[in-house]
């Protein structure tokens, strides 16, 4: 498998989800240290986290645009990070349709894909823990990262969504009874408020980004008395790489 420069491994997966019957691709970020312990057949578990692109937009972005191999490096000099591995799926599972990564009424189950097969599949292949997963994702994926945190608890800790939005968009054609069913079910605003213990969330917006940015402040405002969710807003830069890489 390729190694990156800091002796990371880099792994493409392809396989077809039991429960969602899709077949798309996954990338894994796999630090040295975890690679040592897997060739020396240790029983140790690793944290993990899910690392989530835009729409569209291809999981490798995180490693290329985003520099993510540096930037856990970096991060790795300054602070007390464990060492994780990275998890990027693919989402984007219609061109030119952004699912949201939602289970779609008579459509693709990306839900399912995400959290049972993808799940499934990592805990199943490599040594990490089965819960306490961080997710985060720009964009689309930043909405993905909030969504699937909230509706599973039993599986992240934290999210921290960047540039995201916060309630249903169905930018494709549905039924009224489709759009009904999605704005009820993924309602985080609800999910939160229903949940004793939620995930931590740290919702990362700029005010320079008007597509996200009063979408974010209206999120922080619904969430702002409860102890798990933090903001961070950066006096400029757009909705690009140019901003979101610094963060």
């Amino acid at each position: 498998f390729p190694v990156t420069i800091d002796g990371s491994a880099v792994i493409k997966e392809v396989f077809t989800g039991k429960k969602s019957r899709l077949t798309e691709q996954v990338w894994f970020l796999i630090p040295k240290h975890v690679v040592t312990a897997i060739e020396n057949g240790s029983s140790q578990k690793f944290p993990a986290v899910v690392f989530l692109s835009g729409s569209p937009g291809v999981p490798t972005a995180w490693l290329h645009g985003l520099n993510l191999d540096d930037q856990i490096q970096h991060a790795k000099k300054v602070t007390k990070l464990k060492d994780f591995v990275a998890i990027l799926p693919q989402f984007n599972v219609i061109p030119h349709k952004d699912t949201g990564c939602m289970n779609i009424p008579d459509g693709p189950q990306v839900e399912d894909w995400l959290i049972k097969d993808v799940y499934q599949y990592a805990i199943g292949n490599l040594p990490i823990e089965t819960s306490n997963w961080g997710i985060t994702g720009y964009s689309t994926g930043g909405w993905c990262a909030a969504m699937l945190a909230l509706k599973h608890p039993e599986i992240f800790k934290a999210a921290a969504p960047i540039a995201g939005y916060y309630r249903v968009q169905t930018p494709f054609k549905l039924s009224s009874q489709a759009r009904k069913t999605l704005k009820s079910e993924y309602d985080l605003v609800s999910l939160s408020m229903a949940q004793v213990s939620p995930p931590d969330l740290y919702l990362i917006t700029s005010t320079a980004d008007a597509s996200t940015y009063k979408e974010t402040k209206w999120f922080y405002s619904k969430l702002l008395y409860q102890n798990h969710v933090e903001i961070l807003t950066v006096q400029a830069g757009g909705h690009n790489f140019t901003t979101w890489r610094p963060l």
